[in-house]
């Protein structure tokens, strides 16, 4: 049993041709996104393809029996929401056009009525506009939704949950998007960060003092002012480390530099010259988006940084400093990947940044519901919630300080009788990289998984599973799934019984 996509070669190129995608090219990321290991497909091999294999496929592709997921091919990119609908009590909202019943699903096929590899490459890369109240455009005026429209959960990773879904239902298994702890899925993971914004090494050193006594880790992103200092220096970043605080990169993109790309790699080297070590990931200073999506990973792949956590999900058009915001503009709550328009993976994922600025107290209340709600978001779609808190927001010269500790307060007493991996945004993202690169097959009955992480390894519902005689901890999902923990990296044979 395998998992196919159809890749064209001569309709990528009419699609390109034309001014348009090739969307097929997005579903490599997908399946990133879903933990499922997938092989591309030329229209001249389809006659390996066997009965039990899924392929994904736009509709009216010539296959021969097996199974199918499949949709229209828009190929253009237009911005603006086209169409609105249900998923299981989710709002999706579609920047690519509805052409019909927008999901249709029988025992042998998933069927959308829209372009779903281009929904999730255009929805969640966005659309840089002109800047409302801010000298140059931010990531979160690239939203898709535009600033008419709040979404209230990861529509797009609702998708994807419903094609890796479908596929362990076919008999497939998938990565969790979580990994293992004490043997067991974890129910979410947290992670708390913030950027220095340059401002003084004794605030990023009370931050981290603050985070420690909370018993969290911490993670700042340090910034060079205009790219030539930073506030701390290596023996500061060494004290922070000890303390459970990493320090990562805070691109500062505010002299609107001609040459984004270059700069990036240029601050990255800057870093590393400094502190002696990889930052690893990335938030951009004020968030600024210079150019699209795919410029701005492509000077992170040049420079090196696995990851950019500078999408922000949700802001205040009237105010960007306004605090306590929640959402999911670009609609994913996982690590995402996404592609160059000639079908290239960019080597730089984007982790979504989903909520700035908790707070309890103050102006801003004691009601605990959006915190209580954001957790809960989080264990329905298996993900990590992370916390945005700059650290001049936890010293005690700031009267948000107090605000900002209750909210964490609030999650540490509701995280008790849970199990909840506590992580980190570098750890997330080289976690999620190397998740990407393990190899899950099936050959018959067994499950052949090539691990390069620790995971959580879904499996189709109702099976048992023994792996060669040796016991590795096993478990049910919320919903009932069947899943092994591998906890150690390394090539596994997992045996499925019928239950």
């Amino acid at each position: 049993m395998k998992v196919y996509y159809l890749t064209d070669k001569k309709e990528r190129q009419k699609a390109l041709a034309a001014g348009g995608y090739y969307t097929q090219d997005y579903i490599p990321c997908l399946l990133d996104s879903a933990g499922i290991s997938g092989e591309a497909l030329a229209p001249e091999d389809t006659d390996r393809v066997q009965p039990g294999d899924a392929v994904f496929a736009p509709e009216g592709a010539p296959l021969p029996p097996c199974r199918k997921i499949t949709y229209p091919a828009a190929a253009e990119k237009t911005e603006g929401v086209k169409a609105e609908f249900e998923l299981s009590g989710t709002k999706v909202y579609l920047v690519v056009p509805l052409r019909g019943e927008p999901v249709k699903k029988a025992a042998d096929s998933l069927s959308f009525g829209f372009d779903l590899p281009g929904q999730l490459w255009f929805a969640g890369d966005g659309w840089p506009r002109e800047p409302e109240n801010f000298f140059v455009g931010r990531i979160p005026d690239a939203s898709p939704l535009g600033k008419n429209n709040i979404a209230r959960e990861p529509y797009n990773t609702a998708l994807i949950r419903l094609v890796a879904g479908t596929l362990l239902e076919w008999g497939f298994a998938a990565a969790a998007p979580l990994p293992p702890q004490n043997g067991s899925l974890p129910d979410f993971g947290f992670m708390v960060s913030g950027d220095d914004d340059c401002c003084s090494r004794d605030i990023n050193l009370e931050a981290a003092g603050v985070m420690n006594r909370l018993g969290l880790p911490y993670h700042i992103n340090a910034m060079a002012a205009q790219g030539t200092a930073f506030c701390i220096d290596k023996a500061d970043f060494e004290e922070c480390a000890r303390l459970g605080t990493e320090t990562a990169l805070h691109l500062d993109l505010s002299a609107v530099p001609a040459d984004p790309r270059g700069e990036t790699v240029r601050q990255k080297k800057l870093f590393e010259k400094t502190f002696g070590a990889d930052p690893v990931t990335n938030c951009n200073h004020c968030l600024i988006q210079i150019h699209d999506c795919e410029e701005a990973l492509l000077g992170f792949e040049d420079a090196g940084v696995i990851a950019d956590n500078s999408k922000n999900g949700e802001t205040n058009p009237e105010d960007i400093n306004a605090f306590d915001m929640t959402g999911y503009g670009f609609g994913f709550m996982h690590p995402r990947y996404t592609v160059t328009k000639e079908g290239r993976v960019i080597g730089c994922m984007e982790i979504p940044q989903n909520y700035y600025e908790p707070r309890i107290g103050g102006k801003y209340g004691t009601d605990t519901g959006k915190l209580k709600n954001y957790f809960e978001t989080g264990k329905k779609y298996m993900a990590v919630c992370q916390f945005f808190i700059h650290p001049h927001y936890l010293c005690s010269n700031n009267e948000h300080s107090a605000w900002s500790v209750k909210a964490l307060e609030y999650a540490l007493e509701y995280f008790k009788g849970k199990n909840v991996w506590i992580t980190t945004t570098n750890r997330l993202a080289l976690w999620w990289k190397q998740r990407g690169e393990s190899v899950i097959k099936r050959e018959g009955n067994v499950i052949v998984a090539d691990a390069k992480a620790p995971l959580v390894l879904l499996l189709p519902p109702g099976a048992k599973a023994e792996e060669n005689g040796s016991s590795l901890p096993a478990g049910k999902t919320d919903a009932g799934l069947p899943y092994i923990a591998i906890e150690k990296p390394g090539l596994h044979r997992i045996a499925l019984k019928e239950a």
